[in-house]
């Protein structure tokens, strides 16, 4: 029922186009900021936890796992975040969308909800099988780090008594239990 002129609609768009890409740029922003401050907190925390660790602690940790929590690992949460807020904004644009489908032709959107909700459900079982390999990554990645620093601590000794290919085939098997749980 509103009556516009063509130039009307088209500033109407551009005004709109606009606004939407200032509120996502905004939103991309305070995404950033809030996964750096989180990484931040979560990083110094361990590195504050680990400074105050009983010394009995501190001598069984291998230097390369607790190197790979503190750098890897927290990278890992940063993604992770980064994944967890890309989806809380698609879900909510999504549900968004979904209400106009319905709003403006019941049957069509009603049948694009529905397959909204079987899409869902068969996602949300696929998580449960990727948690559990980003567990096995984690164990695998650490193993792989700790042959690939071991190795090179002890690169003098090792060069000494020709014993590089014995590395040289643990280092190796280890990223080969690495590439296992990535394929």
């Amino acid at each position: 029922s509103v009556r516009m002129s063509l130039a009307e609609a088209f500033t109407l768009v551009v005004v709109v186009v606009c606004l939407r890409g200032l509120a996502q740029w905004r939103a991309a922003v305070l995404a950033v900021d809030l996964r750096l401050a989180t990484v931040d907190a979560l990083r110094l925390g361990l590195i504050d936890d680990l400074y105050r660790s009983d010394w009995s602690f501190l001598a069984m940790q291998r230097r390369s796992h607790l190197v790979s929590s503190l750098t890897i690992e927290v990278e890992r949460v940063h993604n992770a975040l980064a994944m967890v807020l890309r989806l809380v904004v698609g879900t909510l644009v999504l549900l968004a969308t979904a209400a106009v489908a319905v709003l403006l032709a019941p049957l069509v959107g009603g049948l694009a909800v529905l397959a909204l909700v079987v899409v869902a459900f068969a996602a949300a079982r696929s998580t449960r099988g990727a948690t559990l390999l980003g567990r096995a990554m984690t164990e695998r990645m650490a193993g792989f780090g700790a042959a690939l620093s071991d190795s090179l601590a002890a690169l003098r000794v090792m060069r000494a008594h020709d014993a590089s290919a014995a590395w040289s085939e643990l280092v190796g098997s280890e990223a080969a239990r690495v590439r296992d749980v990535r394929r």
